[in-house]
């Protein structure tokens, strides 16, 4: 009996322990980059790539040490992108564009550090485009709904829409390289091409890849699961 109090008591401390200790941190990083627009990521984005073109005309003529560095740096990009997408409530918009670039970034950084394969390039891209085709169209569809459409509280969506409720989520975890399209076979395709020793770069990139379901999965509660707005005898039960 003493033993089940305990456990029940840690149970019920899990999800407070949970957001206190991982959730909030992670917010709180991703905070501290601040994009008001999606005009301001696009501008800061084609800096970037501008100087990634430049470097795959000069990099024979950049020391190899300082291109072995390129890679982290750009992995690091993309980890600090996936941050704010995970900390972004407002803007929809710019939180699925943060998603997009960290999956841009990740690439580049595996195509500046090895040689790789169009075809690798194709089975990682294809679920990544088709998952955000359909969740940036969905979120317009449901801007066009609700004109104030935000995440900071759960908005019970999915009991009015159940159908597109599903088609977003099938989305989401197109994007996370869950295993239902070839995005999950060309993410094992692209740590193929990061040698052993390069820990820091496994290191971003693996995080980035977490945390990137992590903000899809909690984009799709807020937006489809909880109690339904000004309806609250009305629920999608978030824990079901």
């Amino acid at each position: 009996g003493s033993e089940m109090c305990i456990r029940d008591r840690y149970e019920f401390h899990m999800d407070a322990l949970f957001h206190k200790y991982f959730w909030h941190p992670l917010k709180k990083l991703g905070r501290i980059i601040s994009f008001k627009s999606s005009l301001k990521v696009i501008i800061h984005t084609m800096i970037i790539l501008i100087f990634t073109i430049l470097l795959f005309f000069y990099k024979n003529q950049i020391p190899k040490k300082l291109m072995d560095l390129v890679p982290v740096l750009f992995s690091a990009t993309g980890f600090i992108l996936i941050l704010k997408a995970f900390s972004e409530t407002n803007n929809l918009y710019v939180l699925m564009f943060c998603i997009l670039l960290n999956h841009v970034f990740v690439t580049l950084s595996i195509t500046l550090n090895e040689t790789i394969h169009l075809n690798e390039l194709l089975i990682y891209w294809s679920g990544i485009g088709i998952g955000c085709l359909i969740c940036t169209s969905i979120i317009f569809i449901l801007k066009g709904h609700y004109l104030n459409l935000n995440i900071l509280e759960y908005n019970g969506i999915g009991h009015h829409m159940p159908k597109l409720a599903f088609v977003f989520l099938l989305g989401c975890l197109m994007l996370t390289g869950f295993p239902i399209s070839s995005t999950f076979l060309g993410e094992d395709l692209f740590f193929s091409h990061i040698n052993p020793n390069q820990f820091a770069l496994v290191i971003f990139i693996s995080l980035s890849f977490i945390i990137d379901g992590l903000a899809l999965i909690r984009l799709y509660s807020r937006l489809f699961l909880g109690p339904v707005l000004n309806q609250p005898q009305l629920n999608s039960y978030k824990r079901a």
